[in-house]
């Protein structure tokens, strides 16, 4: 049960905090999650989100290349213990 727990308040931090950060949450993207997981959940919780894009962490480095002149977001949630290229990350938001 206190895994259970810990997992939950480990998800609010991880989306809560930077959605309720942002003043309009509009458009939102996870990194390294499967797409029924508890992020994908809690983020579609929000009711501003109107696009949420989800991406493995092995495919994030190609498609933050591809995406960083197409795709704008105002939160950007990373559930990875893996390293990634935060600086490419930044150019878009």
């Amino acid at each position: 049960m206190d895994s259970d727990l810990s997992t939950a308040i480990e998800y609010e931090m991880l989306v809560h905090v930077p959605m309720f950060l942002h003043p309009n949450p509009v458009r939102v993207l996870l990194i390294g999650e499967d797409p029924q997981g508890p992020a994908s959940r809690e983020i579609l919780r929000h009711l501003s989100i109107e696009k949420f894009t989800r991406v493995k962490t092995k495919e994030s480095a190609a498609w933050i290349a591809a995406a960083t002149t197409k795709e704008v977001f105002e939160v950007i949630c990373v559930d990875s213990t893996e390293l990634m290229d935060y600086e490419n990350l930044r150019t878009l938001l």
